[in-house]
């Protein structure tokens, strides 16, 4: 009965190390292929982000870091005309290069309408390698919570569940980086909040009767 357990204990053991080998070469090779592609940014989404890095980086002042209005008389030209304009601003308030940028009516601003998070992310690390570093980085720490829980996971049915999980997130992280930096700490952000939940749900089924009560606690 010992030699059973142990067997056992010492197969999931070994299927739990295959599973991290496939995740860590996986890794590797999404962070190599990253770190040695182009970091071009096309697109409003790259500039709209890297625009934010670049402002949170030169500001001084708090509040200049949030102040992200376009400057300059070709702009205000159009501040002013929006202010005249009979117009709803709803239908030409995207009509505006680069195009991360849109007209606020409330405000009389034309802004960046990104959230601050990417930026302040990339403001973090150096301009030259900040969006392939903030991408390598998010693959890192997904890969190493997926290896750690699949080594301490009992059941191979969760082991596999989590190999695969990871393998995905992985994959869509490595497609299509280059089109939003948001992609990857978003997808980093929503695996730790599940593994978080995951961690202190507890869910038990009681059997009373004919009535099955779900008790959450």
């Amino acid at each position: 009965m010992f030699f059973e357990v142990s067997r056992r204990t010492n197969l999931r053991s070994l299927f739990g190390i295959a599973l991290a080998s496939i995740i860590l070469i996986l890794q590797f090779q999404a962070c190599a292929n990253i770190a040695g592609s182009r970091s071009e940014i096309l697109g409003c989404d790259p500039l709209g982000y890297s625009q934010q890095a670049r402002i949170f980086r030169s500001s001084d002042k708090i509040s200049d870091k949030f102040t992200t209005d376009l400057k300059g008389n070709v702009y205000q030209n159009l501040r002013d005309w929006a202010r005249i304009t009979s117009l709803s601003n709803e239908g030409w308030y995207q009509m505006i290069a680069p195009h991360c940028h849109h007209y606020r009516d409330s405000s009389g601003m034309i802004i960046d309408q990104y959230p601050f998070g990417t930026g302040w992310l990339l403001s973090l690390l150096p301009e030259e390698y900040a969006r392939r570093w903030l991408i390598i980085i998010s693959i890192s720490i997904i890969s190493g919570i997926s290896i750690w829980k699949i080594l301490l996971e009992q059941c191979f049915s969760q082991k596999i569940f989590r190999s695969i999980n990871a393998i995905i997130l992985i994959q869509i992280i490595q497609d299509f980086w280059n089109k939003s930096d948001s992609l990857a700490p978003s997808i980093l952000i929503a695996f730790i909040a599940a593994e978080i939940a995951i961690k202190y749900s507890n869910y038990t089924f009681l059997a009373n009767g004919n009535k099955v009560y779900l008790a959450y606690y």
